[in-house]
């Protein structure tokens, strides 16, 4: 593989998981709102949407593995598949809750809530926003916003 190739499959990589990144998002907004309106249809848009998000993950994973088998990168190349590989499991298990909340909206769309959804999607508006920072921190290289999303995490679970 050439020097060429190598980098056009790292901008490939960073490319892939912004795009998780940004289905992700997508798809926790979705599945509250479904929650919150009792729309089993979004609902299920959000269980379909699961499967193209695991996809991208094995994308993703087989992509690093074969750049670290094959091309044994060294120093910051190393690191940012290493970055990507870790972001894409995370990313993944958030799909994962996304469409568990689907889930709990289609078995409970026929029953009256017992009170109205204030803090869910409150605590969704603040998990995409801090999503949508990380994506936008990984993809402009920005430390120091990559920071502040850490503190705004530490001080949510101080909180709890």
């Amino acid at each position: 593989m050439t020097r060429e190739a190598y980098h056009k499959d790292l901008h490939k990589l960073r490319e892939e998981v912004l795009n998780m990144g940004s289905l992700v998002g997508k798809t926790i907004g979705d599945a509250v709102l479904s929650l919150k309106n009792r729309d089993v249809e979004m609902a299920q848009k959000v269980i379909d949407m699961d499967k193209e998000i695991d996809a991208i993950d094995h994308t993703i994973e087989e992509d690093c593995m074969r750049l670290l088998a094959l091309q044994q990168p060294m120093a910051r190349d190393l690191r940012l598949i290493i970055s990507v590989l870790k972001m894409s499991i995370d990313l993944e298990r958030m799909g994962d809750l996304a469409l568990e909340i689907a889930v709990i909206t289609k078995i409970t769309a026929n029953v009256p809530p017992v009170k109205p959804l204030i803090d869910i999607p409150r605590m969704s508006e603040i998990c995409q926003q801090m999503l949508a920072n990380t994506m936008s921190a990984f993809e402009n290289k920005d430390v120091e916003l990559a920071k502040a999303v850490a503190k705004r995490d530490d001080e949510h679970n101080e909180s709890l």
